[in-house]
């Protein structure tokens, strides 16, 4: 159960971390920050994220030191 309340909580970190990473009128080094966030959430940064940018288009995977 503590797993799953973690990894409930690292998702929501994610998102959060992810609105401010792509919020361009937000200071620079506070999203480098978000992005460095992100980072930290994953144990490797060759993990692979499934991303679909908008609903028509296709998912594509990255691996999280690309995005």
């Amino acid at each position: 159960m503590a797993f799953e309340i973690k990894a409930k909580q690292k998702l929501t970190d994610l998102a959060d971390y992810l609105q401010i990473y792509a919020d361009n009128s937000l200071d620079e080094a506070f999203r480098e920050h978000a992005r460095q966030m992100i980072l930290d959430l994953f144990i490797s940064d060759s993990v692979q994220v499934k991303i679909r940018i908008k609903k028509d288009k296709e998912e594509i995977n990255l691996k999280i030191n690309e995005f």
